[in-house]
This record gives structure tokens, sequence and C-alpha cells, in this order.
């Protein structure tokens, strides 16, 4: 196969490559940033913001053109003036059927450069990016993210015309640009930060981009599993986590029946684009995979 990429004894499709330098594209110019932001005194502030920018440009680009990509705020036709509009990083919407509320200038430092203000029923997916997963990011990413617990209490019955809340599919995800190589037990560590205290209806858990300072292949993924009211998250870390959340999350977007895809049925991965050649073996094992670090079972 004239496409082949090998990586530590395994071979990857054709789409792997692609993958691959979109994630290092992203990470070229984080790390640029975080080289620049060394000059002056905004460095958290400047590398957050491209690291939003750069993974926004990506998913505008991955996802089918039904999906809007933009930074911005959620409204609802049933909450008061008096109740503040959070910001947020990520706002995946049904480009297809939602109106644009409103525009507001955005301190993005590429891309659109602008906010959109979204009605609350057309918000199928919310992102919250952090620069790198530590503690402190980690708490900042789920406090934001609880904001949405009012628009997430209840489930619009689909006959109301005059709709409050998130749509039922809705999902929501924290992504992090890196995390550095930790022990087992201080990765665990962090990952348990990222369960919330409360419930929160669609969250799933998340992605990190880069595991270790220098390795541009392996990613992370999080997943949050519930029983009843008890929460847990657990992980996969090899080189092909990236495009699993890539096609988990468009999987999760595309329609559905009743509210479970065709992948979930079946335990399937949701596609074979991009992916190494060991996971066609088995493809709902992720223990095929020999240079998986897994606490998890794939989706």
């Amino acid at each position: 196969m004239a496409n082949e990429f090998s990586f530590n004894g395994s071979i990857a499709t054709q789409g792997y490559n692609y993958f691959l330098a979109e994630k290092k594209k992203m990470l070229a110019r984080f790390d640029l940033a975080k080289l620049q932001s060394e000059a002056h005194e905004a460095e958290p502030f400047y590398k957050g913001i491209v690291a939003e920018a750069e993974f926004r440009n990506w998913l505008s680009t991955f996802l089918p053109k039904r999906f809007g990509v933009t930074s911005g705020f959620i409204v609802s036709q049933k909450l008061s003036i008096r109740q503040k509009t959070p910001h947020f990083d990520v706002i995946i919407y049904d480009r297809l059927n939602s109106p644009v509320i409103g525009v507001e200038a955005s301190a993005d430092v590429c891309g659109a450069g602008y906010s959109l203000v979204l009605p609350a029923e057309h918000v199928l997916s919310v992102i919250e990016i952090k620069a790198t997963l530590n503690a402190d990011n980690a708490k900042k990413a789920i406090d934001h993210l609880g904001d949405l617990s009012i628009l997430s209490e209840k489930i619009d019955e689909n006959n109301i015309f005059y709709k409050k809340h998130l749509p039922r599919l809705f999902s929501s995800y924290i992504v992090f640009f890196e995390m550095k190589n930790e022990s087992p037990k201080k990765t665990e560590t962090l990952i348990n930060k990222l369960i919330p205290k409360k419930i929160l209806r669609g969250y799933r858990g998340g992605l990190v981009l880069r595991v270790g300072e220098s390795n541009y292949e392996k990613s992370m993924r999080i997943n949050l599993s519930k029983h009843n009211e008890t929460q847990e998250m657990k992980y996969s870390t090899d080189s092909s986590q990236f495009q699993m959340f890539a096609f988990s999350l468009l999987d999760k977007l595309s329609n559905d029946r009743d509210g479970k895809k065709w992948s979930e049925y079946f335990e399937l991965i949701p596609s074979y684009h991009g992916f190494p050649i060991w996971m066609f073996q088995n493809p709902s094992n992720s223990n095929a995979n020999p240079e998986s670090d897994s606490r998890s079972k794939e989706i």
C-alpha cells in the first residue's frame, strides 16, 4: 500500500498521516504561542486563546457543513435578562436551522474573530479548551461546564413550542492541548479531577491532544461512565485516540433514532478512517493495541 505509515510496529491506514498532520499543525501553533508568550505578561491567556482558535479551525474543517462551529454565548427564551450568559470556547450548533441572535467581537487571535449568540435549543455540543491538563485547569473547566446546568436540568418535550433547554442529545467535552509525562498514580489523580461533583447531562469526558512534551502521536481520550448515581472516569492513551475522539463526536452529533448510535449498539469504532490496522482485527477490543495504555473499554 503506497500510503502506509508505520509506527511502533503497526501499520496505519491511509488517513492516519492526514490526522497526524492536522494534530501536528495545531500543536505547532500552540508551541509557537507558548514561546512567544514568554516575552509578555499574558502567557496563560495568550496560549489559551491560540489553543481555542486552533481547535475551532480544525473542527470547522473536519465536521460536515451542517454543523456550525464558533465561540460564543447560549441564550434561552425562558430565562431572565438578569441571569448572566457565560462565554464558551467552542459551540457546535445546527447551522441549517439555528438563527443567530447576536454577534460580538472576539479576542480571538485567528479565525473568524467574533462570537455568536445562539438559542439553547439549537446547540448540539460545547467543548471547553484548556492549554495544559493540571489540577487548576481541570477544576476551572468542570466549573465552567457547570454553568450549563440551568439549561440542561430538564429535557423539553418535542411538542413544546417555546423551548428552554439544550436538546436531548446535547453533549459536552473538555480538550487539553498537552499533559506532561506523569506517573500512573498522578495521572489517575488528574483524570479523576475531571469528574463533576454533580451529574452534568451530556458531559462525556474529553481529550488530551499530546501526552508528553515532544510526543506528537500519542493522545489520551477520557470517557465518563455512569452507573446510577456513581460516576467513573476512564482513559486510553495511544496514537489512535485523536481519531477516536473526532469520529465519536461526529457520531454523537449525527441524527439517530433513539439517542444511541448504531456504533454504540454494536460496540464498534464509528469509522476506520485514520486508524491503525490493528483496530480492524477486533473493533470492539481496545486490548488489541500493542501500544495502548488503556483504562477503559472503547466505544
